[in-house]
């Protein structure tokens, strides 16, 4: 005959039988001491001959895993993540962010200065002074064309840069167990690509990463980081600026001066998307940052 404890009360006898449906029916744990006549002293009941009656726990498996429920990947199964940490990348990012904001500085003030000045006189003998392409996006000045040859690879660079950023920065919010995500690292990416979509698809990418990198475990209710809505209306604003003087400047009715304008205006708006752009990627970081300390506090005192 057998006893057991339940709580601080003393159970029994009863017998063995009546032990293995409690341990079946999960009211006796491994945990649960027990006793019978000819035991020394209390024991676990998992230490005794009713350890075979437990359920072994599975195997540890060699990879976690995060399945995502959305209307975008439902029932979409991707690997629980390892932290990574981005100031590395995000101190390169930053800098050639603010490399290419010195040469657009540069271009526009020159673009503004020669803008400002008054178009030459024609030759003697000649009716018209052709001083400067009709293309506002040529132009005779050495300088604005040495900066244009570097911007080009420099945009491309850290169009990559970014978009490495932003898959990395997606993977750190899950390994940091941020639950029911509506899109993947590749998605977070992918949107940039998808036209049409990508006016308003990576804005969304980009808001989830920032409110799940403050609160990984509560990213639902959390308030949009501010400079995420200024790095997109920016951005925005900065192709549509663009896609204007293109049309001004190709277009049945152009008008070269205008587009030139335009175009300034756009410059002028890309730098300030690019500070904008600074100032996100920075505050994410410190998020990530500070929510990976909060983890490993948290497992320290579990331990």
């Amino acid at each position: 005959m057998w006893f057991y404890a339940k709580g601080n009360e003393q159970i029994g006898p009863v017998p063995r039988e009546e032990i293995e449906e409690l341990i079946e029916g999960g009211i006796i744990k491994p945990t649960t001491l027990v006793w019978r006549k000819g035991m020394v002293g209390w024991k676990q009941a998992g230490q005794t001959e009713f350890a075979s009656q437990f359920p072994s726990p599975p195997p540890m498996p060699s990879q976690r895993y995060d399945v995502s429920q959305d209307g975008y990947h439902m029932g979409a199964v991707v690997p629980y993540e390892t932290f990574q940490d981005l100031t590395p990348l995000t101190q390169w990012l930053k800098a050639l962010l603010i490399f290419g904001m010195v040469l657009t500085a540069v271009m526009l003030w020159l673009q503004f200065a020669e803008y400002q000045e008054p178009p030459q006189m024609p030759a003697q003998g000649s009716s018209v002074a052709k001083t400067e392409p009709d293309n506002p996006f040529e132009t005779t000045d050495p300088v604005q064309n040495l900066i244009s040859a570097t911007q080009a690879p420099l945009g491309i660079l850290g169009g990559v840069l970014f978009f490495v950023w932003v898959y990395r920065a997606n993977k750190n919010i899950r390994a940091l167990g941020a639950q029911n995500l509506k899109f993947t690292p590749g998605w977070c990416v992918g949107w940039f690509f998808i036209p049409f979509a990508n006016f308003w698809m990576p804005y969304r990418a980009v808001r989830e990463i920032s409110k799940a990198s403050m609160n990984p475990h509560c990213w639902q209710s959390e308030e949009v980081e501010p400079f995420v809505n200024y790095w997109w209306v920016l951005a925005i604003g900065s192709f549509v600026l663009t896609y204007a003087a293109v049309l001004l400047a190709f277009g049945p009715d152009s008008d070269p001066v205008k587009a030139k304008l335009f175009l300034m205006f756009a410059s002028f708006m890309s730098i300030v998307q690019s500070g904008c752009t600074i100032v996100m990627v920075t505050r994410i970081l410190r998020a990530q940052t500070n929510s990976r300390s909060s983890e490993q506090y948290a497992d320290k005192d579990i331990a």
